[in-house]
């Protein structure tokens, strides 16, 4: 088989978007980060984030259809905290907070209907790209198998989708 000359890795994520503008302002205070100027003509803005993948505010691309799927998914080390934040923001909520074995998650939409998710390490499961886990689950003994946990159902498929009970009252 020919070696393939693509790099098995990820250089950038592009978000269409109508407004960029808002789109700047609003992602910006998602990710607790300061305003820059746009590139590109005023067409393009690249979000500041950790690692070598680039996400790209993109108004050039304004005539495409939102995905039926999350564009992509932002780690946190606390769901219940991104869940509250996101309230705050005004953000339309798309699901609750689901445990699905490894991780629970959350899928939201931004300002102009993309599917976005924030995700966070249950337990003292391992996920190889989640940088850190918040130190109270770390003293926590060896999370039971998804099967195995109390207040899951079954969704289509077989997989345990469970709304977490991790929101306060």
């Amino acid at each position: 088989m020919k070696q393939s000359p693509l790099q098995n890795r990820v250089g950038m994520v592009f978000i269409p978007v109508d407004d960029l503008p808002r789109a700047i302002a609003w992602y910006s205070r998602l990710l607790g980060q300061p305003i820059g100027e746009p590139s590109h003509n005023g067409t393009i803005y690249t979000l500041e984030m950790r690692g070598n993948t680039e996400v790209i505010l993109d108004s050039n691309k304004t005539k495409l259809r939102n995905s039926s799927h999350p564009l992509l998914c932002f780690w946190t080390d606390d769901i219940a905290a991104t869940y509250l934040f996101l309230q705050e923001m005004e953000a339309t909520l798309v699901s609750q907070v689901e445990d699905i074995g490894d991780v629970s998650a959350l899928v939201f939409k931004d300002p102009d209907q993309n599917l976005l998710m924030a995700a966070q390490v249950n337990g003292l499961c391992h996920h190889p790209r989640a940088e850190t886990q918040p130190a109270d689950r770390q003293k926590e003994g060896p999370v039971p198998a998804a099967k195995d946990r109390p207040s899951q159902t079954t969704g289509r498929g077989g997989q345990i989708r469970t709304v977490a009970p991790l929101l306060p009252k």
